[in-house]
């Protein structure tokens, strides 16, 4: 269930681009770098909430069309 809620939720236009720019103003916190940003966002996200989402920071990353 929470899967299916949390891809709903990226799906809505609103909620994406409030992720996206959250999701830059912690990225500047780790750097510019695609990796770094991609470590920062798997530390945090996968840290936090992996484990109802289901998704590593990359599928993430992707879903947010950050990288």
């Amino acid at each position: 269930y929470t899967v299916n809620l949390v891809k709903r939720l990226l799906q809505n236009s609103v909620v994406e681009t409030h992720i996206r720019y959250l999701v830059k103003y912690l990225c500047k916190g780790a750097g510019s770098s695609q990796d770094a940003c991609i470590k920062f966002i798997q530390y945090e996200v996968d840290g936090a909430v992996g484990y109802l989402i289901q998704h590593n920071a990359t599928d993430i990353c992707h879903v947010i069309r950050l990288c």
